[in-house]
């Protein structure tokens, strides 16, 4: 997992409020999850919401109350456990994490019907290779030699 430089949490600030939506859906990994906990704070007790968190597994689970917990060591993930819960296209909607299952979400909600301005949403990081998985210079060195002989 990599972070990006300068990755800020969907705009809700008293300028820009929660949605007005009768249903609020909020999405996101554990990196969301302070935030989203956050938000949830503000939010009056009868307002209706759906939460979505993706974390490893159930040690990682906190204190925050309606959460459905998607456990990446159960096989689930979350784009397809969100794109599974049958949420209508009347709701407003909070996506933020990992930039490609954020762009799944958003993708999903807006072909829903959901209009773009009720979908506030980060990419708050990228899937990259980690320093093991990331080719060392020996890696390099012999694909340079497999291509100089391609071109003999």
């Amino acid at each position: 997992m990599t972070s990006s430089a300068g990755s800020d949490p969907p705009a809700t600030t008293p300028a820009r409020p929660l949605g007005t939506a009768d249903l609020l859906v909020f999405a996101g990994d554990e990196t969301a999850l302070p935030a989203i906990a956050s938000l949830l704070e503000l939010l009056p007790e009868a307002q209706q919401r759906l939460v979505f968190v993706e974390v490893a597994d159930p040690l990682e689970e906190q204190d925050v109350p309606g959460v459905r917990w998607v456990h990446r060591s159960a096989g689930e993930d979350l784009v397809s456990v969100v794109t599974a819960a049958g949420v209508p296209s009347s709701v407003w909607v909070w996506l933020a994490g990992e930039a490609s299952s954020v762009r799944a979400l958003r993708r999903h909600f807006v072909g829903l019907g959901v209009s773009k301005k009720d979908i506030e949403f980060a990419g708050y990081w990228r899937r990259a290779l980690t320093q093991d998985d990331a080719p060392t210079s020996d890696d390099l060195a012999e694909a340079q030699e497999r291509i100089a002989a391609l071109s003999e």
